[in-house]
This record gives C-alpha cells, structure tokens and sequence, in this order.
C-alpha cells in the first residue's frame, strides 16, 4: 500500500477521520445521525449504496463506502457506512465500520465499530474501539504492530 507523505491531503483527512462525528439530519430520519469523517466531500472515492463492486482495489486517502464490496482492499482508510455491506480481506491504516464486515481486517493504526457495526471474522490492529450496539463476532489480535495477513 501507498504510504501518503506526511501534511498531504490524504494524512489530514485521515486524522480527521477520528474527529468528533459531524451531525446532520438526514431525510426521512427522525433526528440526527452522526457522520464520522465528515461529507462525502471529504472522501478521496465513494461508494454509494445500491452500488455492487467485486475485485481487488488499492485505494489511497479516506475511502467511504455505502454500497457492497467483495474481494481484497489495500486503502489508507475506510469507512463502511450504515448501508455498506463488505466480505473481503481488508488492509488498511485506519478502519471505522458502521456497516458489515465479514472477513480478515488488518489494520496498521485503529479499528473502530460504531454503534451499528458488525464484524465477523478476524481483526489484528494496535487499537480497537467498539460502541455499544456494535457486534464482533471472531478473533481479535492486538498489539503495537499486526501481522501482516
């Protein structure tokens, strides 16, 4: 994967990824639903729900995803969506999962599910943050620095 240089676009929307979330009332909602990392401005790619991709892609900066994904995926951050549904192996600096995902996560910097998070499979990343509501369901691995998978 490639590395993005230090105070380049890519590094600052990844450390704003971990912000605090950024509300905004959503249409048919009953109230506000919180958005981390921000508007799909923010996002390097998207992927929207109702959108179906099966492959291999290596992505750089802060990657967004709604809709479903199946295979590998080398990305410098993710964020899988209310809607995003993913069964893949998953490389990446940073994971926030609001969504689905089934499979084999290796992260180099965090890992974090949401309330309406679920993973099923195995995760190995440095720090894990799981919200009330969220469901793991595998094998966790934690340390300073994960496996390579």
């Amino acid at each position: 994967m490639k590395e993005s240089p230090p105070g380049s676009t890519a590094t600052k929307k990844l450390t704003n990824m971990f912000r605090p979330p950024v509300w905004r009332k959503q249409t048919g909602s009953q109230g506000r639903t919180a958005v981390p990392g921000g508007r799909k401005g923010d996002y390097q790619s998207f992927l929207d729900s109702g959108t179906s991709f099966e492959g291999k892609i290596t992505l750089s900066g802060l990657v967004r995803l709604e809709g479903e994904f199946r295979g590998e995926v080398d990305a410098d951050g993710l964020v899988v969506g209310q809607s995003g549904r993913v069964e893949a192996k998953l490389s990446v600096r940073s994971l926030i999962v609001h969504g689905t995902v089934i499979g084999e996560i290796s992260a180099k910097e965090r890992v974090v599910v949401g309330p309406t998070g679920s993973i099923e499979g195995s995760v190995r990343t440095p720090k894990l943050r799981v919200d009330e509501g969220a469901r793991i369901a595998g094998k966790i691995e934690m340390g300073e620095s994960p496996r390579q998978v």
